[in-house]
């Protein structure tokens, strides 16, 4: 089987949105032709997107432990290997067939394997990305044999100072007034809602710093009172009308907050703000 190389003197007929250093290019063994950049369809089919979705593949072992490996090693080891694992945890040694976009490829028999694949993030001497297709493996970040060394680990965010990962709640926590007509569903309330959810610790830091910093508006008027949208007024039995809302909204942890009283007077409707100061 030969193979045709794409460098970057040539473009391609349609630019992907990622930076092209060298593709491998499969000539079709039954056309039994070469390559020919004005017909791409011939290897990838009508209607298929050129240059497609890079090979993917693993590095084997012996090239992972190797000091003197290039790229070049890694873009033909084992590409048409299956990449999956056997149940004895030793990789299938069976040929690959074609993998979907975004998945490295498997055999048959591993059909049902999904192995999420990723771009290598690392970058070479002269701050080219290495954009090798390699396996997804989170937390971490995408890298190649190459670039083992070169990027750092992902810190989980428990493990963050509290300064930074307060920062970070910054960004999605509303840096505005709350008005009573703003319902508890929106975008904003809801982006604040998952954080709390998370654990024990994300809903003590990131409440203190919505209550800390956030005005709430309270309304008053002649139908009672409202908060984010929902009534928190009593019926005639002396029942609170919105129980749910009341029981699991932190009031004590209220420390802005301001009250507008709606009066209607001859026809015109009047407001006053008022601006209670906590100590």
């Amino acid at each position: 089987m030969s193979y045709y190389f794409f460098h970057n003197d040539r473009p391609p007929p349609i630019s992907p949105p990622y930076p092209i250093t060298l593709w491998a290019i499969k000539t079709n063994r039954d056309a039994g032709l070469p390559f020919n950049s004005a017909h791409p369809e011939m290897y990838y089919g009508s209607g298929a997107m050129y240059p497609p979705f890079p090979p993917a593949m693993l590095p084997p072992p012996e090239i992972q432990d190797s000091q003197s490996v290039t790229h070049e090693d890694q873009l033909f080891a084992y590409r048409k290997k299956c990449n999956a694992t056997t149940k004895k945890g030793s990789s299938c040694s069976k040929r690959a067939s074609d993998a979907e976009d975004g998945y490295l490829p498997v055999c048959r028999k591993h059909g049902s394997v999904n192995i999420r694949a990723a771009y290598c993030e690392g970058v070479d001497d002269s701050n080219t990305p290495c954009r090798l297709l390699v396996r997804l493996d989170l937390p971490y970040f995408p890298r190649c044999a190459l670039h083992l060394d070169d990027l750092p680990y992902r810190c989980s965010i428990l493990k963050l100072p509290t300064e930074l990962r307060c920062q970070i709640f910054s960004y999605l926590i509303p840096q505005h007034d709350l008005s009573s007509d703003q319902n508890e569903n929106t975008s904003e309330i809801a982006n604040y809602s998952s954080i709390v959810k998370v654990c024990r610790q994300f809903s003590s830091e990131a409440m203190h710093m919505l209550f800390e910093n956030v005005n709430f508006i309270f309304r008053v008027d002649a139908s009672g009172l409202y908060l984010l949208g929902s009534p928190l007024t009593r019926g005639a039995g002396g029942t609170l009308q919105n129980a749910p809302f009341a029981e699991r909204f932190p009031f004590h942890l209220l420390r802005k907050i301001t009250i507008d009283v709606m009066h209607r007077n001859s026809g015109y409707v009047c407001l006053f703000p008022l601006t209670p100061h906590f100590p």
